[in-house]
């Protein structure tokens, strides 16, 4: 995905009270994926060594983020658009849900079951 399509994503999601400038919006994802970063290993979070640069503009830069956190991110950027608590908590749920998914595809496909003691 690139940053002018998560841009426009996210508008698309705000109210339409809400005014999210380029700058604005640059800097929110700049806090996003420095908060990915914390809650995920950053070789499951970025798709290629060395793509842990960081958007300056809106541009048609593609984000080297891996697909399954896009809509996290969108989330919290909403979140941090509007305060609405109910964004940032669908941001740790989807974090979840790709961490999950990254977790299936690393045992393909089995669960692992914990034995009883």
């Amino acid at each position: 995905m690139t940053v002018k399509e998560l841009y426009e994503k996210v508008r698309y999601r705000l109210p339409k009270d809400v005014n999210l400038g380029e700058r604005k919006f640059i800097n929110f994802l700049e806090d996003t994926l420095l908060e990915l970063e914390v809650l995920v290993e950053k070789k499951f979070l970025w798709l290629n060594t060395g793509a842990e640069k960081h958007p300056t503009t809106v541009s048609d830069e593609k984000i080297w983020c891996n697909d399954l956190f896009h809509i996290a991110i969108i989330e919290n950027i909403c979140y941090l658009a509007t305060g609405d608590e109910s964004k940032k908590s669908l941001f740790y749920k989807y974090v979840e849900e790709g961490k999950g998914r990254i977790r299936e595809r690393q045992n393909d496909g089995r669960i692992r079951v914990m034995p009883k003691w």
